[in-house]
C-alpha cells in the first residue's frame, strides 16, 4: 500500500432527516469525512470472486483508518453515489481500511414518509 496510489478523493456522507414546521421530512447529506482513496473496481480476480459469495459490492476503496466510517453510509465518488456494504481494518494494523461499496439504484434512494402523512396516495 502506498500513499502515491491514493489518487481519488471521496466523500463519506450520512443521510439525516429533518422535519419542517408542517411535519414534512427533508433528507439531507451530512459530510462525515473527505478522504484520499485508492479505487479498485470489480473485475475477475480471485479476491473479487471470493467477495462475490457474500457481497454485492462493485467498488473497493482503500483509505487511511477513520473510525467515523460505518456500513450503511454513502460514498460520493466521481458523481456517483455508493452504499457502504462493509468496512474492514486491513490486517488489523490500524493503518488502512477497506470500504466495500455497491451502486445505489434510483429506486433504492431512502424515502422517509412525512409524519402524519400516508406513504401511499389515494385518488
Amino acid at each position: 500500500m502506498s500513499i502515491g496510489r491514493m489518487v481519488d478523493t471521496i466523500q463519506v456522507v450520512k443521510q439525516t432527516v429533518t422535519y419542517d414546521s408542517d411535519g414534512f421530512s427533508t433528507i439531507t447529506d451530512a459530510v462525515v469525512c473527505t478522504a484520499r482513496a485508492e479505487t479498485e473496481y470489480r473485475h475477475g480476480s480471485v479476491q473479487w470472486r471470493n467477495r462475490a459469495e457474500f457481497s454485492e459490492a462493485t467498488v473497493k476503496f482503500t483509505v487511511r483508518i477513520n473510525s467515523l466510517i460505518k456500513p450503511g453510509m454513502h460514498v460520493l465518488h466521481n458523481g456517483n453515489r455508493l452504499v457502504i456494504e462493509s468496512v474492514e481494518d486491513v490486517a488489523n494494523r490500524h493503518m488502512w481500511m477497506e470500504i466495500l461499496c455497491r451502486d445505489v439504484k434510483p429506486t433504492e434512494e431512502s424515502e422517509v414518509p412525512s409524519s402524519g402523512q400516508s406513504s401511499t396516495a389515494t385518488a
